[in-house]
């Protein structure tokens, strides 16, 4: 490993010797996985519509379809939340995250 002055020397050595796992990954049951997981989250996204009054739209941005999330209750910060959805690209989706982004 190259040394970076920007990184601590206990830094560099964390990540020298933390631990991998060579095997490959398995993608036979992902979407008994994705859908266990929108299960599981699906009670709390709805708790979360109704305790902070949302309202979910589609729209299109740059020809991007993308959900649009607007709470009626509104807030104090007075802006906008630009959130992207990343969920590793493999669990999870928006919805499953209404509970963080309803917040």
């Amino acid at each position: 490993m190259t040394s970076d002055a920007q990184i601590s020397p206990k830094a560099q050595e964390f990540m020298a010797n933390f631990p991998t796992d060579e095997r490959r990954a398995n993608f036979d049951k992902i979407d008994q996985l994705r859908e266990m997981t929108r299960e599981f989250y699906t009670a709390a996204s709805e708790r979360a519509i109704e305790r902070h009054q949302l309202e979910l739209s589609e729209i299109e941005l740059g020809g991007i379809e993308c959900d649009r999330i607007v709470s009626k209750v509104g807030g104090t910060a007075g802006g906008h939340l630009f959130y992207i959805f990343g969920g590793a690209f493999i669990v999870g989706d928006p919805f499953s995250d209404l509970p963080i982004i309803g917040a």
